[in-house]
């Protein structure tokens, strides 16, 4: 009798914690599709020679293998594990960074 109440016990749990899991993956997602929407146009002033460079530097960091951390892990939850859509992700999100810290006037062209 007990043996029963116990495996429902650990199944509300488990359905609670399943439940948590998914809000925040959600949330994040949400986040990240928010965030997104924002750059679809270009800021005044920008050129294209700017978004090259700062899309070559968001790729290197991946080819050599100095992604941030943080940012690279969620690139990886937004793209389930998978890691070429994972390295998509972070190269979207680091060119976002990137033109944060960067106005257009300090991007230099290789």
């Amino acid at each position: 009798m007990m043996d029963a109440a116990f495996k429902g016990l650990l199944g509300a749990i488990g359905m609670i914690l399943a439940i948590f899991i998914f809000k925040a993956i959600a949330g994040l997602f949400s986040k990240t599709v928010n965030t997104l929407k924002k750059v679809t146009t270009p800021k005044p002033g920008r050129h294209l020679i700017d978004d090259e460079r700062l899309y070559e530097i968001a790729a290197t960091e991946v080819d050599e293998k100095r992604q941030k951390y943080g940012l690279w892990e969620k690139s990886l939850v937004i793209a389930n594990g998978d890691f070429g859509i994972g390295r998509r992700e972070y190269i979207k999100l680091r060119v976002l960074q990137l033109k944060d810290e960067n106005p257009p006037e300090n991007v230099k062209p290789s």
